[in-house]
Parts: structure tokens; sequence; C-alpha cells
């Protein structure tokens, strides 16, 4: 079958949304492995979002979440423990328990971008918008891709999201690593989604660099299902490098591995 490229609109990855029963516990081991200190936990309560007209699945979203926000070099990370009724963060934690929940995108037209995903078959289960009032969503691409796709306006668009920038010595989010059923028909789908061409399989395994320089690592693993992200590499910013690659605790908080690069 001939590939046919999808123009989304999506560029960069902006942040990697990892879901977590405790923000203050899973801050405190992503900034022990990241060698960052840990932010101030934010909340992010349902009533605030329902009065910015923040609906998930055709309905006033149940609840918000406690965050946590690590400015990294190429993409950020937020931890989040959802704090009330249904949303795609206590769906997730419910179901599948601590792990990585979404990527997000920021773009110069969500509202396009969500439509061209709607075509692709990854509908669209959140909409709302933003402090500054422009609007966003997140499609639902998690059996074939993995995960939701956030879709952000930008810096650019009025009132768009300002990612805050990294500090200097910030690692950078260098690689997420994807185990998924069948390493090819993963990579041919997150290629349409970021308008690239496919890349070759080898060894059942994968890989795509998105604009900004992240990869999207794909290996493929028996038993089927759908795509789970299991690891993320973070590369040091001096060869002094990090403190650690994460440990089992670190793990069991995150539902993700964290290697050093």
């Amino acid at each position: 079958m001939e590939f046919a490229m999808t123009a989304t609109g999506i560029g960069a990855l902006d942040h990697l949304g990892i879901v977590v029963a405790d923000a203050p516990e899973a801050a405190g081991a992503f900034a022990a492995l990241s060698g960052l200190p840990a932010p101030q936990i934010r909340d992010n309560h349902g009533e605030g979002m329902r009065a910015r007209g923040v609906q998930y699945r055709g309905e006033p979203i149940g609840g918000g979440t406690h965050a946590a926000w690590f400015s990294l070099a190429g993409a950020a990370v937020n931890l989040m423990a959802p704090n009330g009724g249904p949303s795609p963060w206590s769906d997730h934690l419910d179901t599948l328990g601590p792990g990585a929940c979404y990527l997000a995108f920021s773009v110069s037209d969500s509202a396009a971008t969500l439509e061209a995903l709607d075509a692709l078959g990854y509908p669209t289960v959140q909409t709302g918008r933003t402090g500054g009032g422009a609007s966003y969503g997140y499609g639902d691409a998690r059996e074939a891709l993995g995960v939701y796709l956030e879709i952000l306006p930008g810096r650019a668009a009025p009132g768009g999201i300002a990612t805050p920038d990294p500090a200097e010595d910030a690692p950078r989010l260098a690689a997420i690593g994807f185990a998924v059923a069948d390493a090819g028909a993963a990579a041919e789908g997150w290629a349409r989604v970021l308008g690239l061409d496919p890349p070759e399989v080898a060894g059942g395994e994968a890989v795509l660099t998105m604009e900004g320089g992240v990869e999207l690592e794909f290996r493929t693993e028996s038993g089927g299902g759908a795509p789970v992200i299991r690891d993320c590499t973070l590369a040091a910013p001096s060869p002094a490098g990090l403190p650690s690659n994460s440990d089992a605790e670190a793990e069991r908080l995150l539902g993700v591995r964290f290697n050093a690069a």
C-alpha cells in the first residue's frame, strides 16, 4: 500500500504527560534522576477547568490534576496526579496505572490539527480553553499510537501556551521508547501524524526523529496489544552526566523507566 503523508500541522514535541498516583512522591523521584529541583505542585482543579469550558467525551470534565512540571531541553515532562472524576488522566490511572498518557504538541491552528487527526481516525475526546482563552484538545490515538495527542495553541497563537524555558543545566529529553506489536506499523502510524517518511525497520526496531530532535523508538515485543511507552532517555547537559538511571521505586512511581544517555 502506498504511504500517504498527511498535513496535520504537528511539529516539535512540547511535552510528555505522565500520569502518577502521587504528585509529590513522583516529583521527588524524577528530581533525583534528572538532577533538577522538585517544582511546586500545581493544583489544576476541575472547577477551574469546567469554568474554561473543558469537556471530556461530551460532558463537563469531572476532575483536574495535581501537577509537577519539569522544563527539560528538547521537551518538558509534566507529572499529573488526577484529583477528581472522569478525565483522560483518571481513566489512564484507573485502567493502566502510572505511566505515559499523552504527548503534547503546540501548533499554529489547533482546530485544523484536531480535524486532521480525526480524519486519520483519532477522534477528539477532550476540548477546552487555555487560561489565555485559546482552544485546545485531545485526540485519542491510544489504540494505534499508544497515547493521547494533546494539541495546544503555540506561543504565536493568541492566548497560546508558553511552555517555560529550561534552565541552562537541564538535561535533554532525547528519546521516547515504545514497546509495540509491530514496529513497522507503529512507526508508519506516527510518521503519518508527524508528516515524515516512514523509517526502515531492522531487527524488529525502528526510529523516527521528530522536529526538534526527540526520537521515537519502536521495539517489537511479543504479546500484541496497543503500543505503550516503556522508557525514555535523558541526555546529560555536561560531561558530568546525570545522577542515575531510574531505580525500581522511581519506575513504580512514574510507570516509565528513565535511562541516562
